[in-house]
């Protein structure tokens, strides 16, 4: 192959090679989205914030027997008021207060002899080992008798606290075993309300209030006016299946609540003792969650481009959602269409409104 046609040759092939590597078009380009868009205010301060919380009994005890027995007396009715001490169910008594009867019988009979012998003893007409004999066998005798009331004391159960029949578990002529529940009980003086709380609110607090003596003001729709309750208690643990703890405040005053109610609890967070929380207010419809649902995120625009970017949610009102993160005021946030986005999308603002001040 001469010169001549060997540069002709390569040329071809050169053609052929700069043809094939150039751009076909990209068939799974997306498309340009139509989306409406909010602008970011200045950031505002939250000085106050809103839990959901429900009405819960107060001390709910299962009741049980110590040993087992026949039920012979159990009339009472869910929802009863019970005084302290109340006698609330009672098991056939007949065996253990004929034990009882023995031994007060032997105790005493034992108690007149020892009163006996002390005189004898003094006259010197009863030797010292007779009686100490005697005085072993009568406080064997009142251990017995202790025992034997004690078990006697066992079929009866009574009211630790005044307060309201939750549960009823067993019924007349059943048999109870040692430590079945047969009855469950809670307090009528009192009202609780259980809340679940973040970690990061509890994160070097210690409780729901560093200000001992901070009320929470609860609200609800048959309770009119705010109600004030002291904190409670907390869990030491997070809820697994809401990632959260539950803290209880709680109430000795007379209310309307019903166990089961849905309640709003309001906290002051600088009157708590508690930081003061900073964010933007955005829309809901801003706020997505992200894939691993381990967090939030959203849909930032800059130069038609959208990217995702994760945020905090700090809390959540009638007015929008209090976030914080990598964000700044006058940035644009996209409010519609967030699960069809994909970073990098180009997308085309619609319409366009500015978050609340």
């Amino acid at each position: 192959m001469n010169n001549n046609n060997l540069r002709a040759v390569t040329a071809i092939v050169a053609a052929l090679t700069l043809s094939g590597c150039g751009r076909a078009p990209d068939e799974t380009a997306l498309p340009i989205a139509a989306v409406n868009v909010v602008t970011v205010a200045q950031s505002q301060q939250k000085t106050e914030r809103y839990f959901t919380g429900q009405v819960v009994v107060a001390e709910l005890t299962n009741l049980s027997f110590r040993i087992e027995g026949k039920l012979e007396q159990l009339d009472l009715v869910q929802g009863q008021k019970v005084r302290k001490g109340q006698l609330l169910a009672q098991l056939d008594d007949t065996s253990a207060r004929q034990n009882w009867y023995d031994a007060n019988a032997q105790h005493q009979l034992l108690q007149r002899n020892y009163s006996r012998s002390e005189q004898l003893l003094k006259k010197g007409l009863l030797a010292q080992s007779e009686f100490d004999e005697l005085s072993a066998n009568l406080r064997l005798a009142s251990v017995n008798l202790g025992i034997a009331a004690a078990q006697l004391s066992y079929t009866e159960l009574r009211a630790p606290f005044a307060g309201v029949i939750d549960q009823i578990n067993k019924e007349n002529y059943e048999t109870a075993a040692a430590g079945e529940s047969v009855i469950s009980i809670y307090r009528d003086d009192r009202t609780d309300v259980e809340l679940q709380i973040s970690d990061t609110l509890l994160m070097g607090t210690g409780g729901l209030t560093r200000n001992e003596d901070y009320q929470p003001m609860v609200e609800s729709d048959s309770h009119p006016e705010p109600l004030a309750m002291n904190y409670l208690e907390h869990s030491l643990q997070i809820d697994s299946s809401t990632g959260a703890f539950h803290a209880r405040i709680s109430t000795d005053k007379p209310t309307k609540l019903l166990p089961g109610e849905a309640v709003r609890i309001r906290i002051n967070l600088a009157d708590a003792g508690l930081p003061v929380i900073n964010g933007y207010l955005v829309p809901l419809s801003a706020v997505q969650p992200q894939s691993d649902n381990h967090g939030f995120q959203v849909w930032r625009v800059e130069d038609g481009v959208v990217a995702p970017v994760p945020v905090t949610v700090e809390n959540i009102g009638q007015q929008g959602a209090l976030i914080s993160g990598p964000i700044t005021p006058g940035e644009q946030l996209v409010t519609t269409r967030l699960s069809q986005l994909r970073p990098q999308q180009q997308v085309e603002v619609v319409s366009q409104e500015h978050s609340a001040q």
